[in-house]
This record gives structure tokens, C-alpha cells and sequence, in this order.
């Protein structure tokens, strides 16, 4: 990040977000990768889960916005 200067200071704050939570899940998973690894344990195939129920959790939320269930606070 220090090689990109100040622009993510100028960026729309919801575009800032997606890429510092990207940048943060990259980390964490190669930390995590790297722990498993010290401990002898290799996987051949890393997925994420998000990839196992695309658009169920948004179609859950629609549901409970729909029927008044949800409680939304700042945003």
C-alpha cells in the first residue's frame, strides 16, 4: 500500500472498503495457509464458501427486509 501513495484517500469509501477487505482476506488466508503448513497439514484445493451458496445470504436479507424483520442501523 505504501507504493500506491495517497489514492485510496481520494477513492469513494465503499470502493476503499472492498479492496482493503480483499487486500486483509489475502493475508489472512496466506497466514492461515502458512500455519497449516508448519503443522504438516497441505491441502491441494482452497475454495471459498461464498463460492458454495452465491446470493443466498442477499436473497435471505431480501426475505427479512421484506417481511419487516430487520433491524437497520446507519446504513
Amino acid at each position: 500500500m505504501e507504493k500506491d501513495g495517497k489514492k485510496y484517500l481520494d477513492m469513494d469509501e465503499k470502493e476503499r472498503l472492498s479492496i482493503f477487505k480483499e487486500l486483509g482476506l489475502k493475508e489472512k488466508l496466506a497466514a492461515l495457509k502458512k500455519d497449516l503448513h508448519d503443522f504438516n497439514v497441505d491441502f491441494d484445493n482452497w475454495f471459498s464458501e461464498k463460492s458454495l451458496y452465491p446470493d443466498q445470504v442477499n436473497a435471505a436479507l431480501k426475505v427479512l427486509k421484506d417481511e419487516d424483520n430487520m433491524y437497520e442501523k446507519d446504513g
